[in-house]
């Protein structure tokens, strides 16, 4: 009996220490993690800012809204197709992509905010409305080929491609799309469309049409990040 009681205080103690250890671990995902700043229509859309081989290798896209009138002044800001980008607090990615952290403050900045953007709000509260896209970006070599897009639906009619980064070089883009399709929010799927070149004015009839897509509105394209 005092044999097992030994056995059962000792396995406590164990577990104890492992709830100590824990609670005692930093999260990995703590950091700043920028995004760029987008709309379509009259839904303002943030992106993360991936990079290979870090905390910061997952593709999330969230729907999101700000307090009124700094919302609809930033509608205006995108309807003028500047680079916006987002400098945050340091948050948990990990939080933002399971859905329990629904709001933060950042600041709002016209161009790059690494650099040298300017300025626009600060502080702004961003509020979560939902997350519309998570992906893993996989390591180098165990990424896939360059030109396949994550088709991301945002409303009737309306959505997004976003580039599916691959093995290095890559690119991040985001491009908004008309789409002639009835796919309904939250079905996601991938197009491969092309051999691995960013989608442009000149090309896109070639490589969506066959989609019956139609290109609207070229938001973001990223090839620094991403070089060998």
């Amino acid at each position: 009996m005092k044999r097992r009681l030994l056995i059962f205080s000792f396995l406590m103690l164990i577990s104890q220490l492992h709830l100590v250890h824990a609670k005692g671990q930093k999260d990995p995902s703590l950091g700043v993690h920028g995004m760029v700043v987008f709309a379509v229509g009259d839904q303002l859309i943030a992106s993360h800012l991936p990079l290979v081989n870090s905390k910061h290798a997952h593709q999330v896209l969230l729907a999101m809204r700000l307090d009124s009138p700094q919302h609809e002044n930033v509608l205006k800001l995108t309807s003028m197709q500047k680079l916006i980008t987002l400098e945050p607090e340091i948050f948990s990615l990990t939080a933002l992509r399971q859905g329990t952290l629904t709001s933060f403050e950042g600041r709002l900045v016209d161009g790059h905010f690494e650099r040298g953007g300017k300025t626009l709000f600060n502080p702004i509260t961003i509020h979560v409305e939902e997350i519309l896209l998570d992906q893993h970006v996989h390591a180098h070599p165990h990424a896939g080929a360059n030109g396949s897009y994550y088709f991301v639906p945002v409303s009737k009619g309306h959505g997004l491609l976003i580039h599916r980064i691959g093995k290095l070089p890559s690119f991040d883009q985001i491009v908004s799309v008309i789409d002639r399709r009835s796919v309904k929010r939250n079905q996601v799927s991938t197009l491969k469309l092309n051999k691995g070149i960013p989608l442009t004015r000149a090309n896109a009839t070639l490589y969506l049409e066959s989609q019956q897509l139609q290109l609207n509105t070229l938001h973001y394209l990223e090839f620094e990040d991403f070089l060998q």
